[in-house]
């Protein structure tokens, strides 16, 4: 009797927590102390904001004016208008609200503090009658436009089709906004799961919502399956895109397991023991990475740091003699992955360096070309 007694009052106490906590949940923004200014963002039903992307807006910042506009017409039945910031500086009177590194953002006054914010970092500032809203990176800036929602409508989002916020909302002041929301961790990135129940636009949306990116590693360099920027291309799980079964198994099949067939490729990374083989499969993977670094550079995917060769998810793993051998001389059958993938790498360096030695060579070259034209000249 004293253990259901106590069953109970436990029960009890437990839902009273649910009860307390739900409260408090609903209670979003109302209970917190807002600034405001005397400006009005909407006033009877109206609002005389325009929204401002970069004329360059990348993929990110087009999907944050995308949600800006289709978010605040969902709360307010009001459709702002959206231009790109060519010929605009910012100026005490105009009423703009800036989505990522526009020019009015660079005439505003304001900087980007990249080592707080980080990747995924964002930020939201009133500067007279506009508002800011930027990350570090343009992830950073989408959120900001999440953030945006929850503090003016209390935006919450469930599941594709479950959202909750503010409606019909037709008078707001423009809050003074100096917010920050820095995650604990970045690159969230999705795998499996709901995320992918759904392909619909929607569904698209849902997941930037949750503040997580579509891609499975968005801070992986995709490698593709042909020397061709149009074909297909993977960042993990990328063995059957790195060296394609149907395109290199007829004249290098060493290249390849002696469990695999046409739609299983798994490597074998020691090719049965021919080093000469061997030394060309390095290379060849080596290319493909090359390859994929001179569409992704640091300049236009700083995000894109790390590249992967990965085994496909199958268990056709290569057991010839050598791969045998290497597995039982290190004790796991990754040795042999982890032995070929660091000749890979030297070939990437060496190529790196050979890269930074003609780029020297080529600065040094229009420089004495600069300097001869100039003496001419004189």
């Amino acid at each position: 009797m004293k253990n259901k007694l106590l069953f109970k009052i436990l029960n009890l106490i437990l839902i009273l927590c649910i009860f307390v906590l739900t409260l408090s949940s609903c209670k979003k923004n109302k209970g917190k102390d807002i600034e405001y200014t005397d400006y009005d963002l909407i006033k009877n039903g109206v609002s005389e904001y325009t929204v401002v992307i970069p004329s360059d807006a990348d993929e990110y910042e087009k999907i944050a004016n995308e949600e800006f506009i289709n978010l605040f017409k969902r709360a307010t039945n009001i459709t702002l208008k959206s231009i790109t910031d060519e010929g605009l500086t910012h100026n005490k009177v105009n009423k703009y609200i800036s989505i990522g590194d526009t020019t009015l953002f660079n005439s505003s006054g304001l900087e980007k503090n990249e080592d707080e914010l980080g990747r995924d970092g964002a930020r939201i500032v009133t500067v007279d009658e506009s508002v800011y809203l930027f990350g570090a990176w343009s992830y950073g800036t989408l959120y900001a436009v999440y953030d945006f929602m929850t503090l003016n409508f209390n935006f919450e989002i469930y599941y594709i089709d479950c959202i909750e916020m503010d409606t019909n909302v037709k008078d707001l002041k423009l809050q003074k906004f100096d917010y920050t929301d820095i995650p604990s961790f970045d690159i969230r990135g999705l795998n499996a799961g709901i995320y992918y129940s759904d392909s619909s636009r929607e569904a698209e949306l849902f997941v930037y919502r949750e503040r997580m990116d579509r891609e499975r590693a968005p801070y992986i360099i995709p490698i593709y399956q042909d020397f061709d920027y149009s074909s297909k291309s993977m960042t993990t799980t990328n063995a059957e895109y790195v060296l394609p079964y149907n395109t290199y198994f007829a004249e290098h099949p060493k290249w390849f397991s002696d469990k695999c067939s046409n739609g299983q490729n798994q490597f074998c990374y020691t090719a049965h023991g021919d080093e000469a083989e061997l030394e060309l499969m390095i290379e060849e993977c080596a290319k493909k990475i090359e390859f994929s670094m001179m569409k992704y550079t640091p300049e236009l995917y700083p995000e894109r740091n790390t590249v992967s060769i990965t085994m496909q998810d199958n268990f056709n793993v290569c057991n010839c003699e050598t791969c045998l051998s290497e597995a039982a001389k290190y004790g796991a059958e990754s040795a042999a992955v982890i032995k070929f993938m660091n000749r890979v790498g030297e070939k990437i360096e060496e190529w790196q360096n050979d890269c930074i030695s003609i780029r020297i060579v080529a600065y040094i070259f229009v420089l004495g070309f600069k300097l001869y034209i100039r003496l001419l000249g004189n």
